[in-house]
């Protein structure tokens, strides 16, 4: 029974335990590509250097290396590496993301990968050779072809963008604040405070925005309501993904635990603390914090901001809209009129979850004087629905941060929240 399931040999049952522990056991925080790499690199090449014989005895291996399905797989391979990223990419910019139109691109891919094996990749490799220099003048025809299909593919693709319907939306995925033209902002290269002034140097009050880049968004709106205010200046202490709760957490993009941003958290909070503001705006986005975390983790930096600042104002996170609002949009825009859109670019409120962490922001701010919790989310997305665009404005510029634009536009009703929350504004 043992010799029935191992394959041809050891190294055969080696090499697939080897791959699949590396599918199964690989946590999302690995440090990947690495040492890791070698585990599934090494299973691959056991079961290549000892592949069961053509009729093979073992029923592990008549199931996987002998199905059909998984042989006609194998035989696509490298044709469907070549076509499945281009068409679902461009397929994705035309026509949107949903689960439908993915699936109906992976199917695109599969036919364009067994069109090329049946028509050129098997009758290329099996065409005997007998004049290489015939091979070398097909070659050279068939790659002058290929870069002039390509690059009137790519002309197209260009002329597209620069449409004004694309290149509006476009434009808004770089509708940042002003305040990334400035070195204010090190994300985790530095955990160097990189404070940015605006306003006049002897200004008598001084506001601080203080957060993440989901708080930073907000400047154009903080920025429309103090610099006109005379002797008012305004200082910006944002990081990147860093959250103003003091809380150690994982980041998945460094695939290590952000200790840069305890570092500038803590320096920044220093620097307040010598300031003595009038004004804090602090804010941050969702992050996987428990309850306890949220609470626990805001009321230790109020306990240290609290005394020193006048007033301190917490805008509650953004809500997500869970796709990104430009790439939407822009297929919206590539879709035919003759036909109906599936790309309606709106998601709702989850009911359920809407106000968790605003609530637990006020349980955090209840023990303290002056501070007040700022909920935006009816002026973000109107009867609980967030869309991609309201009127003539493109509210987000990716799945998460908002447009500079319609931030600018939002002053008003952060200023009268501001006003509500006895915040000076």
């Amino acid at each position: 029974m043992l010799n029935r399931w191992r394959g041809r040999s050891l190294l055969n049952t080696s090499g697939w335990f080897l791959i699949l522990a590396a599918t199964a056991l690989y946590p999302d925080d690995l440090r990947y590509p690495g040492l890791w790499a070698l585990l599934p690199c090494l299973g691959a090449s056991l079961v290549l250097l000892d592949a069961p014989e053509l009729h093979a005895s073992s029923a592990f291996s008549r199931l996987v290396l002998r199905a059909p399905i998984l042989q006609v797989l194998g035989n696509l391979s490298y044709s469907l590496y070549l076509w499945h990223w281009p068409v679902l990419v461009l397929g994705g910019q035309i026509l949107g993301t949903s689960w439908l139109v993915r699936l109906g691109l992976i199917a695109l891919s599969v036919a364009l990968a067994a069109a090329t094996y049946v028509a050129v990749e098997r009758p290329v490799r099996q065409l005997p050779i007998r004049q290489t220099m015939n091979v070398f003048i097909s070659s050279a025809l068939g790659m002058a072809l290929g870069f002039f299909v390509l690059g009137a593919w790519q002309n197209a693709a260009v002329q597209n963008l620069h449409s004004p319907a694309q290149s509006r939306i476009q434009m808004a995925r770089m509708d940042l604040p002003v305040l990334y033209s400035q070195p204010c902002d090190t994300w985790f290269h530095s955990a160097e405070v990189s404070e940015c002034v605006y306003g006049p140097k002897d200004a008598r009050h001084t506001v601080v925005m203080f957060g993440d880049s989901v708080l930073a968004q907000w400047f154009p709106a903080v920025a429309e309501i103090y610099l006109k205010k005379p002797g008012w200046r305004l200082v910006v202490l944002t990081k990147s993904a860093c959250s103003a709760q003091e809380v150690s957490y994982y980041y998945p993009r460094i695939k290590a635990m952000y200790t840069v941003c305890d570092t500038w958290r803590k320096r920044a909070i220093d620097l307040m603390v010598q300031m003595r503001p009038d004004v804090v705006i602090m804010g941050s986005t969702h992050y996987g914090f428990t309850p306890q975390q949220w609470i626990s983790g805001t009321r230790l930096v109020l306990k240290r901001l609290s005394p020193v600042s006048g007033a301190i104002a917490i805008i509650s996170p953004t809500p997500e809209l869970g796709f990104d609002g430009p790439d939407c949009l822009a297929a919206k825009a590539n879709w035919p009129d003759w036909l109906p859109s599936p790309e309606r670019c709106q998601t709702p409120l989850n009911p359920v979850t809407k106000n968790s962490v605003f609530d637990l922001l006020k349980t955090a701010s209840e023990p303290f004087r002056h501070v007040g919790v700022i909920d935006m989310l009816d002026a973000i997305c109107p009867n609980q629905l967030c869309r991609a665009q309201r009127g003539r404005h493109i509210v987000y510029r990716d799945g998460q941060h908002l447009t500079a634009r319609f931030i600018h536009s939002l002053a008003p009703e952060l200023r009268q929240a501001l006003h509500q929350n006895h915040i000076p504004s």
